[in-house]
């Protein structure tokens, strides 16, 4: 039996679990906006990618180009991704997450209407914005909501977004590339960020409460007004220090190698797989095949990483980084396979299993890498690490890898691209990719191997008050 001094601590206790459901509640729908502005990213970057070979005809470019379009939607994103990652320190996340998506719906709006190489790389410099914005700021965000303890594994789900993205965007951009009916997708596209932008603009984050979801208070900083000069100082001093951090720079480095891969080869199969000399398929097949080999897989290798590595993190903290540099060196075969059997046997089914388990080995580090990156840095520099973190992996990776095979392929064709307006620049464009992906991928998994061990000292160090 209860006794009547009971009753206020059993409403009290009843209380605090309706605030706890409804404070898990609203952490799952936050995260399903941000997991649906990750997913409408990555479908406008690939619909691009699939679309591309249709679109280099009608508006007349060469395969250079289309490494071109695919390094400016970088661009901005590069070099605007560390003063946004700070401010997203300094103020409330939503309203840059919310600004970054509108501008980049716009950008998607504008894609759809253009008629010129020229006004295309335009927009898509533009709406890398949208990249420079969100990506930080987001990832931040959902730590905050759901707490150290399921950091990993939310991250884990919210970079599937980005695979099921790239998937669609391929399939629907391979389907839909000829006869300029790819335009209605962007425009399309654009609509929906601009609603999502307005739903984002609207949230509540854990500061603006007092609360996290966990339950544990969290007190809210006070952001001061500094002038220029000492906002500069607060960022070169900050920025500096990031670079101290040698598990950070390891794990940049290897970041910088899968982005070179996934992305490169994310934007050139479609078109690979359409060259006569290769398999010669049809844009909607070539989009197809590389959408639902390249997501599946992806999908795969970072639930696969985001658990092995959380499991394996409980005995050595290096995990991550050694399973990551181990999956790197054991995808190299895979992928120079992949190609030469396309080359030489045509025989597709063999060349899509080995391209499956490249971007399976590879997913895995993606799995676990934003979530090591919050753990190795000062709760306070979070945003501005995972910034550093992706202005630096992108310039080694994303950044130019495209516009490079492009012209790397370029070079080695005798015709000087001739056999890509023939559709039999398959040997071109394989070699290019053997010649610089297996590089960067020899680079990344050594730095794995030899990096794991550091990341056990820093985090101590990051968890030792300022």
């Amino acid at each position: 039996m209860h006794h009547e001094g009971d009753a206020p601590k059993i409403a009290s206790l009843s209380g605090a679990r309706r605030e706890d459901k409804l404070g898990n509640s609203y952490a799952y729908y936050i995260f399903a906006l941000l997991f649906c502005i990750n997913f409408f990213y990555y479908f406008d970057r690939y619909l691009l990618a699939g679309a591309a070979n249709n679109i280099a005809r009608e508006l007349h470019f060469g395969i250079e180009g289309i490494g071109y379009l695919a390094s400016a939607y970088l661009i901005f994103s590069t070099f605007g991704i560390i003063p946004l990652g700070m401010w997203a320190d300094r103020t409330a996340r939503r309203n840059i997450i919310a600004l970054c998506v509108a501008i980049w719906g716009l950008s998607a709006i504008a894609t759809g209407l253009t008629w010129s190489l020229g006004t295309l790389f335009f927009w898509r410099v533009i709406g890398g914005i949208g990249e420079a914005g969100y990506g930080p700021a987001s990832e931040v965000l959902i730590s905050d909501f759901f707490g150290q303890s399921r950091s990993m594994r939310m991250l884990s789900w919210w970079s599937i977004a980005s695979l099921l993205g790239f998937m669609l965007g391929t399939i629907l951009g391979g389907a839909l590339g000829g006869e300029g009916r790819w335009r209605w997708a962007f425009l399309l596209t654009g609509v929906i960020g601009l609603a999502l932008a307005g739903l984002i603009w609207r949230i509540r984050e854990p500061a603006d409460t007092g609360q996290s979801t966990e339950g544990v208070p969290q007190h809210k900083q006070v952001r001061e007004r500094t002038s220029l000069v000492e906002s500069l100082c607060s960022f070169l001093t900050g920025w500096l220090s990031l670079l101290r951090i040698k598990s950070l720079l390891i794990v940049i480095i290897m970041q910088g190698g899968a982005w070179f891969v996934l992305y490169s080869t994310g934007i050139y199969l479609p078109t690979l797989l359409q060259q006569s000399d290769l398999f010669g398929l049809s844009s909607a097949d070539a989009g197809l095949v590389s959408g639902l080999v390249g997501a599946s897989a992806g999908i795969a290798g970072t639930l696969l990483g985001g658990y092995t590595t959380e499991l394996c993190s409980r005995r050595w903290s290096g995990a991550g980084l050694l399973i990551g540099g181990i999956a790197f060196l054991l995808s190299i075969p895979c992928m120079v396979g992949s190609i030469l059997i396309g080359l030489n046997g045509h025989d597709l089914v063999i060349s899509s299993a080995l391209r499956f388990l490249v971007s399976l080995l590879l997913n895995v580090f993606e799995g676990v890498v934003l979530a090591v990156v919050q753990e190795i840095v000062p709760t306070a520099q979070r945003a501005s690490a995972l910034a550093t973190f992706s202005l630096i992996a992108t310039l080694l990776g994303e950044a130019f890898s495209s516009p490079l095979i492009g012209i790397v392929a370029t070079v080695i064709d005798p015709t000087h691209g001739q056999h890509f307006l023939q559709a039999r620049a398959g040997y071109e464009l394989g070699m290019a990719l053997i010649y610089t992906c297996v590089p960067a991928l020899l680079i990344a998994g050594l730095a794995g191997l030899l990096g794991a061990r550091l990341v056990k000292a820093d985090k101590v160090t990051a968890q030792k008050p300022c």
